[in-house]
């Protein structure tokens, strides 16, 4: 029994390169008789309208990177394997496929990859491979990575603008297996009909734009691109049993370069609501890009499909089975270059997906053996000067086309003053001859073919602030740190620059004066005076004096000075050699006289003054009066 399988890749881009030419004319018959039921033959289809690019809108990067991305819904009938992400952008508020949840699996069905969804129901024996990001899961099914809730509504996915469809008045019709070639451009209602005996109905578009009202593929039939296309539909997509719509014979032609743009919404408007916007019947083969954002893309049974799918709503059919291809993305672009006569040149593309295939192209023809990431052209001539290369690079997927990078080859110049990256001169050194100036403070300086400012500041502070001058650096005069406060730590952060903090209060900022007292620090930084050391030590018979640096002394003067205590009755003092004030001897007050009255005063010393008259002197010996 043959299964559906859906072949989704992170992003394909589809871009049109060098090798397509511009159409002129050609005509496309219908071979084939007309049918009964067909309402009239329809006449050779004219394509003499002018040929239109391929939207830029729809290259790799503006399709969300997920398998399948929804708008509302998405549900996987029984048994259905998908393997690739799934994104469902917005909550549940409104009608989805199945009644309150944005992502529904059913029984049996597989999802190998991981889903990011409002409400999510896995029914019996289902389940989820990866990752699971969602705020609500049900049902008896499994996911086997990490589940984690909480998940942000609307997501951040950016869904491809529809392009402007504008279909002519033409309609084609492609009768019972027949086969009409149609060139890009605008037509009314496309329709191929069944192939008969074995032999299947063809439409096949040689590639380009095509406007199309609506599109209907019946049984046994084929929609095939011979280069990538894009088909932009004003109404509905119906594509029957046993059809296929994809690439055509052409190997480089992949599902990311056939796309169905379809404007069309459900009939009725419901998610379920038939003919849907995107309708496959069963056993239908698709490999493509398809956008329906108004309606729903419903997938039938047994159907193969490789590619993208994104829409309002998505319904997979029974029995699906999927697996995953990338169309390659260039990460980076050839890029023009000029060298000079008798140099190698090379030029690069870095490109990202699976099993890539390169092709290398000078003015439209294939370089022989040009086949990987890297175009190597050695000892070119002055013949190559103007060239034009392009890359294809190609895959399961498809195929894209580089930007086209010109290569220009000069003549040796005297010198290589340019900084371009050259070897102007073909000395062997690129740009050796230019000249460094100033730029500001810094340098203007030529690196890697590029000039580059370039800043004269070493990043210190501390050591002055460089500036420039006639194309080199000079020094700056280097900050002052001390501040000449001994009451102060001084320093310099090359960032931050000079600081001057206080130091502990009571830090010793003496001023090497012993004379005048210990100083020290305040809180503040400020240096406070000290109390002078005392100098006279109340000692007469020193010689008391001070010295800043020696500090206090007291010198014992001369021996014999006088160190008189003022007291005339102690007798005369005087000094000794070691400094000491010695007592005098005391002068006599008694002057043996009874008539006179002895005593002595300390101001005026001695005095013997006579007693009255008449006062007795007896001597004692009454013998002799």
């Amino acid at each position: 029994m043959k299964k559906l399988r859906l072949v989704v890749g992170r992003s394909f881009v589809v871009s049109l390169g060098k090798h397509w030419k511009e159409h002129a004319r050609s005509v496309v018959l219908l071979l084939a008789l007309c049918l009964i039921n067909v309402v009239g033959c329809s006449k050779p289809a004219e394509t003499s309208q002018p040929v239109e690019s391929l939207t830029s809108a729809l290259v790799a990067e503006s399709w969300p990177v997920d398998g399948l991305t929804a708008l509302n819904s998405v549900y996987f009938k029984d048994r259905t394997e998908f393997a690739g992400n799934v994104a469902v952008i917005n909550g549940v508020s409104g009608p989805t496929l199945s009644s309150g949840a944005s992502l529904v699996l059913g029984s049996q069905a597989t999802l190998a990859g991981s889903v990011r969804a409002d409400v999510v129901q896995l029914q019996g024996q289902s389940k989820v491979t990866g990752d699971a990001q969602l705020n609500n899961l049900s049902g008896s099914g499994q996911v086997l990575g990490t589940v984690t809730t909480g998940l942000a509504l609307p997501l951040p996915i950016a869904v491809p603008a529809l392009p402007t469809t504008s279909p002519g008045t033409q309609s084609i019709v492609v009768n019972n297996s027949q086969t009409v070639t149609l060139a890009a451009g605008a037509y009314a209602n496309v329709t191929v009909h069944n192939g008969n005996g074995g032999i299947r109905s063809k439409l096949v578009l040689s590639g380009g734009v095509y406007h199309f009202a609506s599109l209907t593929i019946n049984n046994d039939a084929d929609l095939r691109c011979q280069a990538p296309c894009e088909v932009r539909i004003g109404g509905r997509a119906s594509i029957a049993d046993r059809a296929f719509v994809g690439p055509g014979s052409n190997p480089v032609v992949g599902p990311g370069n056939v796309q169905l743009l379809v404007k069309g919404s459900n009939q009725g408007g419901w998610p379920w609501s038939m003919p849907a916007a995107v309708r496959l019947t069963n056993d239908v083969e698709l490999r493509a890009y398809v956008l329906a954002p108004n309606g729903t893309i419903s997938v039938g049974d047994r159907v193969e499909l490789v590619g993208k799918l994104v829409a309002r709503d998505i319904l997979l059919g029974f029995d699906g089975e999927t697996q995953g291809v990338q169309l390659p993305i260039i990460l980076e672009q050839p890029v023009s270059l000029t060298v000079n006569v008798g140099q190698n040149a090379q030029f690069d593309v870095v490109a990202q997906g699976d099993g890539l295939n390169f092709q290398w192209q000078r003015d439209g023809a294939n370089v022989v053996g040009a086949t990987t990431a890297t175009l190597s052209l050695p000892t070119v001539s002055a013949s190559d000067d103007g060239a034009v290369f392009v890359v294809r690079v190609s895959n399961e997927a498809g195929t894209v086309w580089s930007s086209s990078a010109t290569l220009g080859v000069a003549a040796c110049a005297g010198t290589d003053t340019t900084c371009d990256g050259q070897d102007d001169d073909c000395d062997g050194v690129a740009d050796d001859d230019y000249v460094v100036t100033c730029q500001g403070d810094g340098l203007l300086t030529c690196v890697a073919g590029v000039e580059t400012p370039v800043t004269c500041s070493d990043g210190d502070v501390c050591n002055g602030e460089e500036t420039c001058d006639a194309g080199q650096c000079v020094d700056g005069d280097e900050l002052v740190v001390d501040d000449g406060n001994p009451c102060t730590t001084d320093s310099c952060d090359p960032v931050g620059g000079v600081s001057n903090i206080p130091v502990a209060a009571g830090t010793s900022c003496a001023d090497g004066n012993l004379c005048n007292g210990d100083e020290t620090c305040n809180a503040s930084g400020v240096c406070q005076g000290g109390t002078a050391p005392p100098v006279d030590d109340g000692n007469p018979c020193t010689a008391d004096s001070c010295d800043p640096i020696g500090g206090v002394s007291n010198i014992p003067v001369a021996v014999g000075t006088s160190c008189a205590d003022g007291n005339l009755c102690n007798g005369d003092e005087t000094c000794d050699a070691s400094g000491t004030c010695q007592g005098g001897t005391a002068p006599p007050v008694d002057d043996g006289n009874p008539c006179t009255a002895d005593s002595c005063d300390p101001a005026s010393g001695v005095s013997n003054v006579p007693v009255a008259t008449g006062t007795s002197c007896a001597d004692g010996d009454l013998c002799n009066g």
